[in-house]
């Protein structure tokens, strides 16, 4: 590993100084793009939705509701997050709550019924 390195430091010792710089924007270019690309990406859960918000001026796209996935939100946005799923759980006396209401007793010792949904 060490003479590979050598040979590739003899290499870039030899190239004349545009040829150096031409190398060296190479790189330093690719690096950069893939820097750009890996902060430009943003996912979205299988189970959630998206807004897109600019962060510069803090405005929201209200076209583009994004779904689970891998999406190109560009470098100054950034994504919102909501969940697709939405759950409710219901206590009352009603045939079709998922639970009987909460019973229980006030300090003075009066009975308290509570229908809720959440």
């Amino acid at each position: 590993m060490d003479g590979c390195f050598e040979d590739c430091a003899d290499s870039f010792g030899r190239m004349s100084g545009g040829m150096r710089c031409g190398c060296l924007s190479l790189c330093l270019s690719f690096v950069g793009i893939i820097v750009y690309i890996a902060v430009a990406i943003e996912g979205v859960e299988p189970t959630e939705y998206a807004l897109i918000r600019n962060n510069i001026n803090q405005d929201i796209s209200q076209e583009d509701i994004l779904s689970g996935g891998l999406h190109w939100v560009g470098l100054f946005s950034s994504l919102i997050h909501f969940p697709s799923i939405h759950k409710s759980i219901e206590f009352s006396d009603d045939a079709n709550a998922q639970q009987k209401s909460l019973s229980t007793r006030t300090k003075e010792g009066l009975e308290l019924h509570l229908h809720f949904a959440f």
